[in-house]
């Protein structure tokens, strides 16, 4: 599209672009969720490599499908599920009164210091076993 205009740049441009306005659009789609998401958090996280390094991206969604918070993390344990719940609690600015996880350890004691302790925890065990 850019080059039928007359528009020539190269890849370094866009990667320009990429560190410059991704964090200007991530804090505006954050602003849009606070406040949007329900009660009920569906929590997940699994492994993937990002320039060669293993990393774990954490994601919640509640129960209509709605994106709570999303997290990309070098760990997966207790101090990457707490920055995660911390952070997704201080995007959409309220607690579950729900989660569902896949029974990871950390995330109880993550859910209890982070999001408060009476939030019901649930386990879905068959997560576990895919």
């Amino acid at each position: 599209m850019f080059l039928t205009r007359g528009f020539v740049f190269t890849h370094e441009t866009v990667r320009d672009w990429k560190a410059r306005f991704a964090p200007l659009v991530t804090d505006q789609l954050r602003a849009k969720r606070r406040g949007q998401a329900g009660s009920y958090w569906h929590v997940d996280e699994t492994y993937m490599k990002v320039q060669g390094k293993w990393c774990y991206p954490y994601r919640a969604i509640d129960s209509d499908g709605n994106l709570v918070d999303s997290l990309l993390s070098l760990k997966r344990n207790m101090d990457a599920a707490k920055q995660f719940f911390g952070q997704a609690h201080e995007t959409v600015g309220h607690s579950p009164k729900q989660v569902t996880t896949d029974g990871h350890r950390s995330y109880p004691h993550a859910i209890r210091e982070t999001l408060g302790g009476d939030i019901h925890h649930r386990t879905n065990h068959s997560l576990n076993n895919v």
